[in-house]
């Protein structure tokens, strides 16, 4: 990517899985992350430029709880980001009360920063984008395009992380009321570690069950990034394993502008 559409990137919760795949294939673009960390000990492990014209990773060890709004407000203000990507996530540790803090409660005190900051008057300001979870809805409504096997695979999922599951929709449910900034959010299925295929399915209604590599999530992701500024606002896109080619499946996406959230 040439320099001049390079963007600054800050990625909240830098050091997940998801996270590093996605900060690579956005050094391998040439974009700057400025990845914040919880932990010092973790710089090490965030993503190193590789070859001459790679971006860079600027590193940003700060604990998103604690983080207040105004104290994002002193880091975007520094950073001046194009994009905010908030891929943070508890992980299953510290049990219901921190899945809250983080997953729920840690996003919307970014969503309340991005307001404050006045991120939608700000015209070099793309997007915000927010990393949920492919079923993230109201279980008590029924989805017109599920199968019988969907909802079976959604029954087991909350069964089996409904906390986490909670957090995530109530996040969703804040953001989707908010108009003062752009902003989108990615629903992947269930995470595999396997390496990324390029291939993949998003938004079409199909089987929610189907897994997806975490380094295809990541590269989905920039893709969104890089997406001009205007394109797919306000839009909720369930991301699974399939067989189409990832960017032209983002393009897709873009054209048929249907969201996959039930509010």
């Amino acid at each position: 990517m040439a320099a001049s559409s390079s963007l600054k990137i800050f990625l909240i919760g830098g050091h997940g899985k998801v996270a590093l795949h996605f900060t690579r294939a956005a050094l391998t673009a040439g974009h700057t992350v400025v990845s914040q960390i919880r932990q010092s000990a973790h710089v090490e492990d965030l993503p190193k430029p590789s070859a001459p014209g790679s971006g860079k990773v600027v590193p940003l060890v700060s604990s998103l709880e604690d983080l207040t709004p105004s104290q994002l407000i002193e880091y975007f203000n520094e950073h001046e980001p194009n994009v905010v990507v908030f891929s943070a996530g508890a992980g299953g540790k510290g049990g219901a009360e921190r899945t809250f803090a983080v997953d729920r409660d840690g996003a919307v005190r970014v969503f309340d920063a991005l307001e404050q900051w006045g991120t939608g008057k700000r015209q070099d300001f793309k997007r915000f984008l927010l990393v949920s979870a492919v079923d993230s809805r109201d279980t008590s409504q029924k989805v017109d395009w599920y199968r019988p096997e969907d909802y079976e695979t959604s029954k087991k999922s909350h069964e089996a992380i409904g906390t986490y599951y909670e957090a995530k929709y109530q996040a969703d449910k804040d953001l989707a009321k908010r108009s003062s900034f752009p902003w989108f959010v990615l629903r992947p299925s269930r995470l595999l570690d396997d390496a990324g295929t390029s291939k993949v399915t998003i938004a079409r209604h199909q089987a929610i069950g189907t897994p997806v590599p975490r380094e295809d999530v990541g590269k989905v992701l920039l893709a969104l990034a890089e997406l001009p500024k205007g394109e797919a606002d306000g839009q909720m896109w369930n991301l699974t394993g399939g067989d189409n080619e990832l960017h032209g499946e983002v393009q897709e996406a873009v054209k048929r502008n249907r969201t996959d959230w039930l509010g």
